[in-house]
């Protein structure tokens, strides 16, 4: 090799440069992020969590109000721009009552529940089935409006 000719250090420079071009290209048309998350789904992990502690609670002390407090609480909490239907259904006692707060308001839903073999609630044209599990159950429908788009999340 000449002194001098630098030819071969030139073409892998520039292979070095290319392939990282290339690497650095396909790591950011690959990368897929979330930009936008959805609260409607974020509200039903907290609902979850919270809702069997609460039916937890309830039959620890052996009292059946706190599921009313409870969910009224948490529609304050969430807003009313999100409309979050209740279910709660005992399968010893025969208890069922489906409600949505409004303004602070319980409003009643009983009429588009059904419970037999399964539970059905009736909203917006649609049938959402439950599994009737043993004792007190908790089951909630969760409406968000943002965008242009509508996200309907049910447990």
């Amino acid at each position: 090799m000449k002194k001098g000719d630098k030819r071969g250090q030139f073409y892998l420079v520039a292979s070095i440069i290319i392939v990282a071009v290339v690497i650095a290209l396909a790591a950011t048309l690959n990368n897929s992020s979330r930009e936008s998350t959805n609260i409607a789904e974020d509200i039903a992990v907290e609902l979850r969590i919270e809702g069997e502690n609460v039916l937890d609670y309830e039959e620890n002390t052996g009292t059946n109000v706190f599921v009313d407090q409870f969910s009224r609480d948490y529609s304050a909490y969430v807003g009313e721009d999100k409309d979050i239907y209740f279910i709660v259904v005992d399968k010893s006692t025969g208890f069922q009552d489906a409600y949505i707060y409004t303004n602070g308001q319980k409003v009643s839903l009983e009429s588009d529940l059904v419970v037999g073999e399964e539970i059905v609630f009736r909203y917006d044209s649609r049938n959402y089935n439950f599994k009737l599990e043993e004792g007190k159950s908790f089951y909630y429908i969760i409406v968000y409006e943002t965008g242009g788009d509508r996200y309907v999340v049910a447990n």
